[in-house]
C-alpha cells in the first residue's frame, strides 16, 4: 500500500475515534433534557475512562503479537456502533455500560497505529508522520461539536 495511502487511513480512523469519545460532553444539554442526570453523565464518562484506561494499556500488549490493522479496523467499527446504538436507547444504565464499552474500544485505536507507523516507516520518516499523526485530535476535537 502506498505509503500516503495508510498514513491517510489512519489519519481518518483516528480522527473517527476520537469524535466517538468525545461527542457526549456536546450532547449532555440535550440529554440533560431528556431525564439525564449530572450524575447519570458523570457516571457514564467515569466508565468510559476506566474502561479506555484498560483498553490502552491491554491494547499495548496485544499489538506486540496480534495484526494491529485489525485491532484498529475492530476498535473504530465498534466505537462507531456503539455511538448509534447509544443513541437509540433512553436510560441511564444503558449509557453508562455502553459508554464503558466505547472506553474500551476507543482504548484499541491509538497503539495500532503506533505499531503501523513503526513497522512501515523508516525511522526518518517517523517525526513528520507522527506530527502529522497528531493532529488527528484536533480535528476531531473541532468536528465533533459540528457533526452532533
Amino acid at each position: 500500500m502506498n505509503g500516503m495511502i495508510l498514513v491517510a487511513l489512519l489519519y481518518l480512523s483516528y480522527t473517527l475515534s476520537y469524535i466517538s469519545r468525545k461527542n457526549i460532553v456536546f450532547l449532555a444539554p440535550h440529554l440533560m433534557s431528556h431525564g439525564f442526570t449530572k450524575a447519570d453523565l458523570g457516571a457514564s464518562q467515569s466508565a468510559f475512562t476506566a474502561c479506555y484506561l484498560v483498553s490502552k494499556l491491554s491494547s499495548n500488549i496485544v499489538c506486540t503479537w496480534a495484526q494491529p490493522r485489525i485491532i484498529l479496523g475492530i476498535g473504530v467499527t465498534a466505537a462507531g456502533v456503539i455511538n448509534l446504538i447509544a443513541g437509540l436507547l433512553g436510560s441511564p444504565q444503558y449509557l453508562w455500560a455502553l459508554w464503558g464499552l466505547n472506553g474500551l474500544f476507543s482504548g484499541m485505536c491509538w497503539p495500532p497505529i503506533g505499531k503501523i507507523v513503526v513497522s512501515t516507516f523508516p525511522e526518518h520518516q517517523r517525526g513528520k508522520i507522527w506530527s502529522f499523526m497528531t493532529t488527528s485530535m484536533n480535528l476531531g476535537a473541532t468536528l465533533s461539536p459540528l457533526l452532533v
